[in-house]
């Protein structure tokens, strides 16, 4: 007999602002729990983003969390989608679901007391951790399958569990049957994102941004989709290979739509800060400067990303190439110092912690450290970490982008010491 399994979480990369970091979900999905679903023919497994596109979500959603024999459910981030899912799944069958979250998560009280299948960051990026992590999920799911095969009850919902004497809801064949059908035989949410991430290698930022465009129209209530329509348009160039301010300005149009300054999501607010950045670029406009600058600033008061504290630099860099006068140049020479160090101070500690963790370090993170150190005058260390981003490049723009904001910190550099 074949099982059926509904993954529950969050996709893409997400913040934790309890750990003040980002997580890359996707990854935690490949890496252990795809894999270790993988390894047993009786399972079939979708997960949200798998959903057929062309339908209406919730109904999608609901219909699986109703109809699936197994249901795994990762709430790191503590995803509030997951964990709605989560509860109604408690709701509809009181067994054969399992919890999943990252060690440093603190649990709401309401299921805290659940058996949780526990991991950590480490174990992802360590081949030899992850492979136990793996034995030890695939020996939950076997025990899970067990249980089915005999027809055994062993209740893990603390509804069932409290609440004595209710019968869970039914569902006929024939409906699961055509349920599916429908979620196996049609175009997903995750074919068309895998369409663009392929086109995004290409540098084909425009038809990246359609897919996403057709996304965000079939889920109107998902800001990610706009998010990365916005980010991909904003990342079209023109024939001179500049940016195209057509598509810039039509990116603008679109992330405003989410509130950018009021918005507590720091992809939203980080992604207009590039926007606005670029359209100063582009145009010299000072109010789009200091767009760029409210944003990214908000992006890293709320996520404490050394990436938009690098932007948050940057563009302070180029207004104090503007400024003339004595005072705001004294600021803005105060603020670019005291945001340099906090973001090379992030950035040696996630270099170290990748370090530590694992041997595939993004080199990106090389380029930043050398040119916070450009800033504080480390020049050893600028010139040891410049070296090694330049042994890692892959593309010829990568070395273009650090070189354009090498010469704008080289600038800035003088200014400061003056």
């Amino acid at each position: 007999m074949t099982y059926h399994c509904f993954t529950v979480m969050g996709y893409g990369k997400k913040v934790d602002y309890k750990l003040g970091k980002s997580i890359d979900l996707d990854k935690i999905y490949t890496k252990l729990i795809e894999s270790s679903l993988k390894s047993f023919s009786k399972i079939d497994n979708v997960r949200g983003d798998e959903i057929s596109s062309s339908e209406i979500i919730d109904t999608d959603m609901f219909e699986l969390l109703l109809s699936a024999d197994i249901v795994v459910a990762d709430i790191t981030t503590l995803n509030p989608n997951a964990i709605y899912e989560l509860g109604i799944r408690h709701a509809l069958k009181p067994y054969s679901t399992i919890i999943l979250g990252l060690n440093e998560d603190e649990l709401p009280f309401d299921f805290s007391h659940n058996r949780i299948f526990r991991y950590s960051w480490g174990d992802i990026n360590n081949e030899e951790l992850l492979q136990k992590k793996r034995r030890s999920l695939r020996k939950l799911l076997k025990n899970t399958i067990y249980n089915l095969d005999q027809g055994h009850v062993n209740c893990d919902s603390p509804f069932y569990e409290y609440v004595k004497d209710i019968n869970a809801p039914k569902i006929s064949q024939a409906k699961l049957e055509e349920i599916r059908a429908k979620h196996y035989d049609s175009l997903t949410i995750r074919s068309l994102t895998d369409q663009a991430n392929e086109l995004k290698k290409e540098d084909k930022y425009l038809e990246t941004s359609d897919i996403y465009k057709s996304l965000s129209l079939d889920n109107p209530n998902n800001p990610y989709y706009k998010q990365q329509r916005a980010l991909f348009l904003s990342k079209v160039v023109d024939a001179n290979h500049n940016p195209d301010k057509t598509s810039l300005t039509k990116a603008e149009e679109i992330i405003k739509k989410l509130n950018p300054f009021a918005s507590l999501d720091s992809e939203t607010t980080g992604i207009y800060g590039a926007i606005e950045k670029r359209l100063f670029i582009c145009t010299k406009s000072t109010p789009y400067l200091e767009n760029a600058i409210k944003s990214y600033n908000r992006s890293f008061v709320l996520s404490r990303n050394y990436y938009n504290g690098e932007n948050v630099v940057n563009c302070l860099l180029y207004k104090l190439s503007k400024s003339n006068g004595t005072e705001e140049q004294a600021y803005l020479k105060y603020r670019i110092k005291i945001v340099n160090k906090e973001v090379l101070k992030l950035a040696e500690r996630e270099y170290e912690r990748q370090l530590s963790e694992s041997s595939d370090c993004d080199y990106w993170l090389s380029a930043t450290i050398s040119l916070s150190c450009l800033l504080e005058g480390q020049n050893d260390q600028y010139i040891q970490y410049r070296q090694l981003f330049f042994d890692h490049l892959t593309y010829d723009w990568e070395k273009e982008s650090y070189q354009t904001t090498e010469s704008l910190r080289q600038d800035g550099l003088n200014e400061l010491n003056k």
